[in-house]
């Protein structure tokens, strides 16, 4: 997984947290058919790409900042 995704325990539990709150996902982890809605549309190719562009973008401007 890229690195600009990797986050503490706790952020995660949060966010799942709130995902089941907002009835998003079931007590499993897996979407509920509203979060199955939610994400219907949504291009999991481009959206790994588009992460993937941010976190090289984002490790080159780590280094260019210690140089």
């Amino acid at each position: 997984m890229a690195d600009a995704l990797r986050q503490p325990r706790e952020i995660v539990v949060a966010t799942r947290t709130q995902l089941a709150d907002a009835s998003l996902l079931d007590a499993t982890g897996s979407p509920t058919p509203s979060g199955q809605a939610l994400s219907a549309g949504i291009d999991f190719t481009a959206v790994q790409t588009t992460i993937d562009t941010l976190d090289t973008m984002r490790v080159r401007a780590e280094q260019l900042f210690a140089s």
